[in-house]
């Protein structure tokens, strides 16, 4: 019984995809999001100095665009960055976090005025660590006895992720973003120098809203190969021919 089931099912899918027709679509706009990082070994190595520990949330704010065809590939373009910051009475730890890279999607039409994305984010960011141990009382003070410590690393990332696309008005839309990233950081680096320790995982889910300037194109029917008939009307001559040679 299962068999025929699943047979009709398929069938079902097929005569709705050759029945379907695409859209073009093409949305940008600002970016809204949090992604979820694991910072506990930075946090240990924070916290045994007697520095606060950072949240394991980054608020990140960004934006961008893309655009194709239902039924197709998409491409564009994604970018956002955001701060984790802790303090405690003169003391703050501050991460800032920037990734950004090109957009590749699948897309589909669930509804008259509802996209649905699937695709991935390929590209990279910087990690940005500043440390301040207190305030400095004076420019000799800042100089002689350094309070604060800055470092850097870049990472090589890309993000998968499903994208919903609810068109409000003709020409805005709201977009909901889920997706996990995952980073390759190198070490940590003081100006030129590079640094051993300090290990962050760049690696964590990501869920943010989008809202879009632009909108989706006219329903366009599959194109039919063209078909030449011939008109009766018009004499053959080449059964003419083979006739004269026949006599």
């Amino acid at each position: 019984m299962r068999k025929p089931i699943l047979a009709l099912f398929f069938i079902v899918l097929l005569a709705a995809g050759v029945a379907s027709t695409e859209r073009g679509f093409g949305t940008g706009g600002l970016l809204v999001g949090v992604v979820s990082l694991d910072f506990t070994e930075l946090n240990a190595v924070l916290s045994e100095a007697d520095y606060p520990e950072l949240p394991q949330h980054v608020l990140v704010i960004g934006g961008g665009g893309g655009g194709g065809m239902t039924r197709g590939p998409a491409f564009g373009g994604l970018g956002f960055s955001g701060t984790a910051d802790a303090m405690r009475a003169q003391q703050s730890v501050i991460l800032e976090l920037s990734f950004g890279g090109l957009t590749v999607e699948r897309v589909e039409q669930a509804a008259q005025r509802v996209l649905l994305g699937f695709g991935a984010v390929l590209g990279g960011g910087s990690l940005a660590l500043t440390v301040r141990s207190r305030y400095p009382t004076d420019f000799t003070d800042a100089v002689t006895d350094p309070t604060t410590v800055h470092l850097t690393r870049g990472f090589f990332a890309g993000m998968v992720h499903i994208r919903m696309q609810i068109q409000l008005l003709d020409w805005f839309s709201l977009e909901g973003w889920a997706g996990y990233m995952a980073g390759f950081p190198g070490r940590w680096r003081d100006l030129d120098r590079e640094i051993a320790g300090g290990q962050v995982d760049v690696m964590g889910p990501f869920f943010g809203i989008r809202l879009g300037l632009g909108g989706i194109g006219p329903a366009e029917p599959l194109s039919l190969p063209d078909v030449q008939v011939e008109d009766p009307s018009d004499p053959d001559p080449q059964p003419e021919q083979e006739q004269e040679e026949i006599d």
